[in-house]
């Protein structure tokens, strides 16, 4: 059986902060956000408390809905940002 996806993601950003990565925002689907709820239950994915800002947060990172497939980890690279697939 596959490990779900709040798993992996939450090994990916320990494995980023362990290597000393900056980890810059999380870019997922639909379906792979509505897989986090599931998994994760309602505190999974937060909303942030200013209303002047249309953010989500997965713990303390900024959280981006993509209309491409899949979850991946944006950190910063020497080149500009890098996209890790979770």
């Amino acid at each position: 059986m596959t490990e779900g996806l709040q798993n992996r993601l939450n090994a990916k950003l320990a494995e980023l902060r362990a290597a000393g990565r900056v980890i810059l925002r999380i870019s997922a689907s639909a379906d792979s956000i509505e897989r986090l709820f599931v998994e994760g239950g309602d505190g999974a994915i937060l909303l942030d408390c200013d209303p002047q800002r249309d953010t989500a947060w997965y713990g303390d990172v900024e959280l981006q809905v993509s209309d491409v497939p899949g979850a991946w980890v944006i950190v910063a690279g020497e080149g500009g940002p890098q996209q890790i697939a979770v």
